[in-house]
């Protein structure tokens, strides 16, 4: 079990949010994976991977449009595979996965969206340790939303992340994972009244090169 210098339990959230070729993670593919890992309140690492869909999953063309992507883009990302393995060398980097006290709180907006598709990609990678790497519970920011609703600009016209944002201000161009990932932290910290602890991080490339 990891512990900071001074004995206390080190708290580790990764917060991650997902693009996809749909909504059904058992018929549809993860293809943009972005993460910000915080240790103990700071973000100390920030990701963003491509993947090629599964060989297999269904591509919907309302998602392509969704998310600004074409058919050809996606495909020239990296295998699932290829991707999927870096994205293990990045868990076992902060993750001693033997270690049962050692896990990740998974933090997003509506998370639990993002954690069906990727555990569906780890099951369908063969890898049957998920549950290795994160906490259950996890952190969803919807609900984050509702505590604080009383204090919130109103009336707003639904509880989307990108409706949300903009009452309070947060800039969002929306439905990039890196972009909303990025977001969702903010808001979540300035809804807790933890605004020193938004700050910006420097992204290392997105990994779609070979």
């Amino acid at each position: 079990m990891k512990t900071t210098g001074n004995g206390k339990l080190k708290r580790k959230v990764f917060w991650f949010d997902t693009e996809t070729t749909g909504v059904d993670a058992k018929e549809n593919s993860i293809i943009q994976l972005a993460a910000l890992v915080e240790i103990n309140g700071e973000v100390v690492a920030e990701k963003d991977w491509k993947m090629r869909p599964l060989v297999g999953r269904r591509v919907e063309a309302k998602a392509l449009e969704v998310n600004r992507k074409t058919r050809e883009e996606v495909e020239a990302y990296p295998s699932a595979e290829e991707t999927f393995a870096r994205i293990i060398a990045f868990l076992d980097s902060h993750i001693d996965r033997y270690d049962k006290g050692d896990k990740f709180f998974a933090a997003g907006y509506n998370v639990d969206f993002d954690i069906e598709f990727l555990r569906a990609l780890f099951l369908a990678m063969g890898h049957k340790y998920f549950g290795s790497y994160f906490h259950w519970p996890s952190i969803d920011v919807k609900g984050t939303v509702a505590e604080a609703w009383e204090r919130l600009p109103h009336p707003m016209k639904n509880c989307k992340l990108g409706t949300v944002c903009e009452s309070v201000g947060i800039k969002l161009d929306a439905h990039d994972a890196l972009n909303d990932i990025r977001a969702t932290r903010e808001l979540y910290m300035r809804l807790k009244g933890r605004e020193e602890a938004v700050k910006s991080f420097p992204c290392e490339p997105p990994e779609f090169s070979k």
